[in-house]
């Protein structure tokens, strides 16, 4: 009786870990590619907050960005859940970030799928979040710059136009950025891991994707058990990939969705530092 009621209580502490207990995770990014001023530029990535809290007014999550003094903070989707989300709370959210760093931010599929999705792009701007949607902007140090770009989940192809050839729209759109954006190096950010291939394809250097959320339950040795959109076992929940000369960084996330519990598989604050390598 004894054990058992400490087995219980063992894995509630788990699974209350699980979803509250911030982890900051570290990558260095090195390529002969990233302009010499910009050895040392650091990107936060926010993914998958699915309206999660982390303390009153955030404070524990915007504790940790602060704490990574980053140069760009990258939200890359589903700040809320299932499209519901509320005006204050996503302006109590986007302020604070602004006082940081600037923001861009790319929809994932749950933002997309609701109603007042203009609603929400035009309250993100107002805020001050540069919105990117097929788009992208070029940061600039002196004389040398870098390309940040942005595409919108697939979802909202179908959402506006209806079902049918949605990730072929979404790819083409994929691939016209691509040829917007001249040789600079270029961090795409997309929500959706899964086309990893297509990132490499297209030559981007650097992608920072979420969606998967790690997993949600990984496994011991395992790794992560399922994750929308690749199914069981999935090849990118989690952690960097490499295919030819593209980086794919995939953040765990921030939050829950539909099912609401993590196991070993603790909140991910993902903290991108880009290092000039020496030709």
């Amino acid at each position: 009786m004894v054990i058992g009621v400490a087995a219980i209580l063992a894995f509630a502490v788990l699974f209350f870990l699980g979803s509250n207990w911030l982890q900051s995770t570290a990558y260095e990014i090195e390529s002969s590619r990233i302009p010499a001023s910009f050895d040392g530029y650091c990107i936060v990535q926010v993914s998958d907050l699915h309206k999660q809290r982390f303390g009153k007014n955030q404070i524990r999550l915007m504790r940790a960005i602060r704490n990574a003094r980053p140069d760009l903070i990258a939200i890359t989707g589903d700040l809320t859940y299932l499209g519901s989300w509320n005006a204050e709370d996503i302006e109590d959210l986007a302020r604070p970030f602004m006082d940081i760093a600037p923001v861009y931010f790319v929809s994932g599929n749950h933002d997309v799928l609701t109603d007042d999705y203009p609603r929400l792009l035009d309250q993100l701007r107002g805020c001050g979040i540069q919105v990117l949607e097929g788009e992208s902007t070029v940061i600039s140090r002196g004389t040398e710059s870098i390309v940040i770009a942005g595409i919108q989940d697939p979802g909202i192809f179908c959402h506006q136009e209806g079902p049918g050839r949605t990730i072929d729209r979404w790819k083409a759109a994929l691939a016209s950025l691509r040829d917007s954006l001249g040789g600079r190096y270029t961090v795409l950010l997309s929500h959706r891991p899964e086309y990893f291939t297509q990132y490499a394809d297209l030559g981007f250097d650097l992608a920072l994707s979420g969606h998967a959320h790690g997993g949600q339950i990984r496994l011991p040795f395992a790794g992560a058990l399922y994750a929308p959109d690749q199914g069981w076992l999935p090849r990118y929940a989690s952690g960097m990939h490499v295919r030819r000369e593209t980086r794919m960084i995939v953040s765990r996330g921030l939050g829950n969705s539909w099912f609401p519990i993590r196991f070993l598989n603790r909140p991910e604050l993902v903290v991108v530092r880009l290092r000039k390598l020496s030709n």
